[in-house]
């Protein structure tokens, strides 16, 4: 079973990708915090007790192979913590895999699904932004809807540079926008969910992105003969 949640466009469809990983296993051997990160401190409310640690924010590299395959993926898999209070194990560890729905709800998925579909492209090509987006997705799976980095269940306390800022950014405007939505619900339009889920590691989410629709051929050569008309109109009031 292959994973490729790469920043750059898959072929994959939705049902095909529900349809493979539902209920399946993965082995996940960690590899590096890829895109840029950022270190700096956190706290986390858990069962009455804050625990506070140092952290690296950011993208998560793996190596992926099936239970029981002798040799790793080609591709690595890339993915962002949704488990803040747990450490990531290094080494071999298995993982199930489980959907958006499974894992958090409605107000969650709203707001995990519209940080994706604003942000995540920009995770590989603008600098802080990788970090800014593991910051704002901790908030959100820790604390929900309120969506605040200095207060609730999940706390920043200490440096993590100009992603500081940028993740206090998208998260005001996420609640905005989560306010404005009401009790609707909000899908991603460009990318499917998979939860990686590890009793003893650190859990995962990552994405691949949908394959988008190709227009009908009478709708592109509609288009075609559109545009010809309007270049036609161009130069004859330029005449």
């Amino acid at each position: 079973m292959r994973i490729r949640p790469l920043i750059t466009a898959l072929a994959l469809g939705a049902g095909a990708l529900g349809a493979n990983l539902a209920h399946a296993d993965l082995i996940l051997n960690f590899q590096n915090v890829v895109a840029g990160s950022s270190n700096g401190s956190i706290s986390v409310l858990s069962n009455g007790t804050v625990k506070t640690s140092t952290v690296s924010a950011g993208m998560i590299s793996f190596k992926q192979k099936a239970p029981g395959a002798s040799a790793y993926d080609n591709d690595l898999l890339n993915s962002f913590c949704i488990e803040p209070k747990t450490s990531l194990l290094r080494g071999d560890t298995l993982f199930s895999t489980s959907s958006l729905a499974d894992r958090f709800g409605q107000p969650q998925q709203n707001l995990i699904s519209r940080l994706y579909d604003l942000h995540y492209d920009t995770v590989s090509s603008v600098a802080g932004a990788a970090p800014a987006f593991q910051l704002a997705l901790w908030e959100i799976v820790t604390d929900g809807a309120s969506l605040s980095l200095s207060s609730g269940n999940f706390l920043t306390t200490s440096s993590f540079g100009g992603a500081l800022t940028m993740a206090t950014t998208w998260l005001t405007e996420l609640a905005t926008w989560s306010t404005q939505l009401g009790s609707q619900p909000y899908s991603s339009a460009m990318y499917d969910f998979v939860a990686l889920s590890a009793g003893n590691s650190q859990d995962q989410l990552t994405v691949t992105r949908r394959a988008q629709d190709v227009p009908e051929p009478g709708v592109l050569a509609l288009l075609g003969i559109g545009a010809v008309a309007a270049l036609a109109r161009r130069r004859s009031a330029t005449v």
